[in-house]
């Protein structure tokens, strides 16, 4: 006798939670967000953290744009630059 597996636990069986039209809750997104920059925070602070320092003085508004330059793909060079180009101005 085989066991199928059990559907509830095999592969694919992960419900996400959509809102109708394919998206997912505001409140999920915003968790995600925060997560991520959590992460990138962590990251900046781990290997970069001369740079870290200069992030955290930085008005969150500019630390906000930071984050959303790493998300789209920008190398941490650049967004190095940019953190020290920000603390500059400000």
């Amino acid at each position: 006798m085989t066991e199928e597996p059990d559907r509830a636990t095999g592969p694919g069986a992960v419900e996400q939670s959509v809102e109708p039209g394919g998206q997912a809750p505001r409140s999920q997104e915003k968790g995600d967000l925060a997560s991520q920059r959590a992460n990138f925070e962590s990251l900046l602070k781990k290997h970069y953290f001369g740079t870290y320092g200069f992030y955290r003085k930085l008005p969150e508004r500019s630390r906000q744009e930071v984050f959303e330059e790493y998300r789209r793909g920008v190398g941490m060079d650049k967004i190095r630059k940019k953190i020290v180009s920000r603390l500059l101005q400000h």
